[in-house]
Order: C-alpha cells, then sequence, then structure tokens
C-alpha cells in the first residue's frame, strides 16, 4: 500500500518543480543551475520528467539530458 508520502511527495523532481513555484531567487546559485530552472520553467515536458525523478540521481540525469 502507496502512503501520500511515497507518492509524488516523495519525488525529487516534484520538489524542484515546487521550489520553482515558489519563486526562490539566490544571486549565489551556480549560473548554470539558473539557466537549467529558468528552462524547467518553461518547458511542460522538461517539468513532466522532473515529476518522475525519484531522487538526486535521476534530476541529474533530466538535467543531463536537457544538456546541463
Amino acid at each position: 500500500m502507496r502512503t501520500w508520502w511515497k507518492g509524488v511527495l516523495g519525488n525529487a523532481g516534484y520538489w524542484v518543480n515546487e521550489f520553482l513555484k515558489w519563486g526562490y531567487n539566490d544571486s549565489a546559485f551556480d549560473q548554470q543551475l539558473e539557466a537549467f530552472l529558468a528552462k524547467v520553467q518553461n518547458d511542460e515536458v522538461l517539468k513532466s520528467e522532473l515529476i518522475l525523478a525519484l531522487n538526486y540521481i535521476a534530476v541529474a540525469n533530466v538535467a543531463k539530458k536537457a544538456g546541463y
């Protein structure tokens, strides 16, 4: 039986998307990370891929596939 925290809320990609919705902006971000986050905001396919990312490595793989 899946519990709520093992579903979408447990996905690293979900939290990347939520992080963007909160509008967090820090000038200390790496430029490459800033560019990736900007692309995520405008790319629905990339957002969908991130939703499926279950951990840091999966998020990193999505970013690598997107050219980051």
